[in-house]
């Protein structure tokens, strides 16, 4: 796989009514969120897992929140304030790979079981395939240098119902031939994942399913 680069991912916001005006350092300060250090913690906390590649920037824009009257309330103080109030969004388009953990809100995956009294309903086990394979990653920041790249996604819906953002670094893995890691933005500094030492792609792919399995037998 390729060397991956790191997206920074929204976090999961409701709707915003922004009380102050918006500064480049106040954007960072939202991305600045380390998230759990663990597998369990990273499954628990997202709505879908997924191995994917950063394929096109949809759009660059302007976001004032995801209620439209408090939105519209935003640009109108914008318009005669000499302060910014919006937060600049990246719209990015993925292309889904594997799904180890699928939203049943929204599900990408289709599993196919056999109808019972046919030749094969015994002999053949359900068959789940990817039937929607591009999903919407709305991001706080504009990163064009990782259209390309692999990673495994720990996302979570956002208000609007159709995209994924992520809440944390880690919730934003790279995956390469050399390790997994994810990229610290306070720090700046690329730093490998500890529980994905030694393991290959697979390997960690195997051990995240079997969280998500575990998460909800649980439940």
């Amino acid at each position: 796989m390729k060397t991956l680069s790191f997206i920074s991912l929204t976090f999961l916001m409701a709707s915003i009514f922004i009380a102050k005006p918006v500064s480049a350092q106040d954007q960072k300060l939202i991305m600045y969120n380390s998230g759990p250090a663990n597998i369990r913690g990273l499954v628990d906390n997202a709505d879908l897992v997924v191995i994917g590649r950063i394929e096109a920037i949809q759009r660059r824009f302007t976001f004032y929140g995801y209620d439209e009257k408090i939105a519209n309330q935003n640009r109108e103080l914008e318009a005669n304030s000499p302060f910014k109030l919006g937060f600049d969004f990246v719209d990015y388009t993925v292309r889904v790979e594997d799904v180890i953990k699928d939203n049943p809100a929204k599900p990408l995956l289709d599993t196919h079981i056999p109808e019972r009294g046919s030749t094969d309903f015994l002999t053949e086990l359900p068959k789940a395939t990817i039937a929607i394979d591009t999903i919407t990653l709305r991001k706080l920041s504009d990163d064009p240098e990782n259209l390309g790249m692999d990673m495994m996604l720990f996302l979570s819906i956002n208000p609007d119902g159709e995209t994924y953002g992520a809440k944390s670094f880690r919730d934003q893995l790279y995956l390469a031939d050399f390790g997994v890691s994810y990229h610290d933005k306070s720090s700046d500094e690329i730093i490998e994942v500890e529980f994905a030492q030694g393991l290959r792609v697979s390997d960690l792919r195997q051990k995240v399913a079997s969280e998500v399995l575990a998460s909800q037998v649980e439940r």
